[in-house]
């Protein structure tokens, strides 16, 4: 009997160490593909997903402290046309070198770089006005000019350029949802 009880709690106690293994591994797995869910394949910024979850954080943040809000919104000029001319897999490269730079700009722990759409982007500045979001994009636009990333050829410009709209403003003064910005 006493060797049968031995027996049973030895395989209860692997099964239990298989158990915990096993759900450790789920665990990790499962966070994997929360991050993954989140973030954008191509550019490694995050996704659009990830940004409508923390614009709503962010916001309710903003209008409880009164504090102001900015979002940059960043689109690469004449893109079709790059993508047409220099075929897809160019194009992504663009993606990723555009994607790089926007990300070298949301520098302090609260912003966060987006991919909203195919050649869009998003900068979220929580806590930032209207003149220190200019700034933001003057940085932007000079880093942009200065990684002299080649455009495609039968346009104008040499060089890939961006677009970029800035909104600022401190949430529930004018605007009550994030929506509205």
């Amino acid at each position: 009997i006493s060797y049968y009880a031995e027996r049973r709690d030895r395989d209860l106690f692997i099964q239990s160490q298989l158990l915990e293994a096993a759900r450790k591994k789920l665990e990790v797995s499962a966070t994997r593909l929360d991050y993954l869910s989140r973030q954008d394949a191509l550019t490694e910024l995050a996704n659009r997903r990830h940004f409508d979850e923390v614009m709503t954080l962010e916001w309710h943040r903003a209008a409880r402290s009164g504090s102001p809000i900015a979002v940059l919104m960043i689109d690469i000029d004449h893109f079709k046309h790059y993508n047409d001319a220099m075929g897809h897999v160019n194009g992504d490269s663009c993606l990723r070198n555009v994607a790089q730079l926007i990300a070298a700009n949301a520098r302090r722990p609260g912003d966060l770089a987006v991919r909203y759409g195919g050649e869009e982007f998003l900068l979220l500045y929580p806590g930032t006005d209207k003149v220190t979001a200019c700034a933001h994009a003057v940085r932007l636009l000079t880093a942009l000019r200065e990684a002299r990333i080649p455009q495609a050829p039968g346009l104008p410009r040499d060089i890939v350029s961006v677009s970029i709209g800035i909104a600022t403003v401190v949430p529930g003064t004018i605007m009550l949802e994030p929506e509205e910005l």
